[in-house]
């Protein structure tokens, strides 16, 4: 049994209600003094509180959070994580940190995607260059991919055929033969006599009109400028099937002064270096004067005559008369030429 004595001691020990808090954890203090400490160690509330008002925990040296995983853990559904927050920041400029070493926060553009700064991107945009950049002037120098492939797109022909001074330039292997093959090329001019019965002489020209005439021009007959061949054959046609005139045909590489419909033809010293040369023809004739054909016609068919292109492709012609006749008013002539070019 307990004796007065031990129980004095017992009330000491567990002290009174009006103890104060024990200030340390060792030393001579009532129970209820070391149990109003401990319980000032807890917080007062429940709730989140700041760290000067929260106990220190520390996790087991086992045991990791259900948002850490191991190196190559293969995702679960149902994972959990820790959420990281990002800034959206439409234009970058300038550094968002001040300190070598200082922690900062993530960045987006405006539809979310992380901002990242290749070491190498702005010497890259240098070297791209932008689509407002002029057109480069050299084939060397300071100038970006976009501004040399403008420089090249100005010298690439279009497809089909060009003249030279629109074509891309190129060379034969000194060890490759070119075979080099022609063409027949059959093109014709046309005209329509003035409205009047003026009569021809012989040597007279005949033409489109007395006051503006316009020379007969057998266009792109080469096949290269500077080019030419042989003329082959001949022919001409009228709808005058009355029409029984012989007729000469005057050739230049290059246009000249075109005389007026009925005025003699003249050759001029100035023109001798154009000239071809002329194709005679033989009286026209008609198929069956009573019948309904309504033209006349001649032709060459023994021609060998060698020709050259001079700045174009083309070749002109001025028909003159080797008799003398009296003209239908308006009738119109058909002048068609055979060309086999060589080269």
């Amino acid at each position: 049994m307990w004796g007065s004595k031990d129980n004095k001691k017992l009330n000491v020990n567990i002290g009174k209600t009006s103890d104060t808090s024990a200030t340390t954890d060792t030393g001579t203090w009532s129970l209820l003094a070391l149990f109003k400490r401990l319980v000032g160690k807890f917080p007062q509330t429940i709730g989140q509180k700041t760290k000067a008002l929260s106990l220190s925990v520390a996790l087991a040296s086992d045991q990791t959070f259900a948002s850490e995983y191991l190196e190559d853990t293969a995702a679960a559904t149902g994972d959990r994580g820790t959420f990281m927050l990002a800034v959206r920041r439409d234009t970058m400029s300038g550094s968002p940190v001040t300190t070598d070493g200082d922690y900062t926060q993530l960045s987006v553009n405006s539809t979310g995607y992380l901002h990242i700064l290749d070491k190498n991107s702005d010497a890259l945009l240098l070297v791209i260059g932008a689509k407002d950049d002029a057109a480069a002037t050299t084939d060397t120098g300071t100038f970006s991919l976009i501004a040399l492939i403008k420089r090249q797109l100005q010298y690439q022909p279009e497809f089909g055929q060009a003249t030279m001074a629109n074509s891309m330039p190129v060379v034969i292997a000194s060890d490759q033969t070119l075979e080099v093959q022609g063409n027949i090329a059959v093109v014709a001019a046309s005209f329509t006599r003035p409205a009047d019965g003026a009569a021809y002489l012989a040597g007279d020209v005949v033409a489109n009109s007395v006051g503006a005439p316009t020379i007969l021009t057998f266009a792109n007959i080469a096949r290269v400028i500077g080019k030419g061949g042989f003329l082959s054959k001949a022919r001409i046609w009228t709808d005058d099937k009355t029409n029984v005139a012989r007729y000469r045909l005057h050739l230049y590489n290059t246009s000249i002064t075109m005389l007026g419909d009925n005025v003699p033809n003249t050759l001029l010293w100035a023109n001798r270096v154009g000239y071809i040369g002329y194709i005679d023809f033989d009286a026209m004739s008609t198929e069956n004067g009573t019948a309904a054909t309504d033209v006349a016609t001649t032709q060459n068919l023994a021609l060998k005559m060698e020709y050259i292109s001079g700045a174009s492709r083309d070749i002109y012609g001025v028909l003159t008369t080797l008799d003398a006749f009296t003209p239908v008013t308006g009738k119109q002539y058909y002048i068609e030429l055979t060309a086999e070019n060589i080269n």
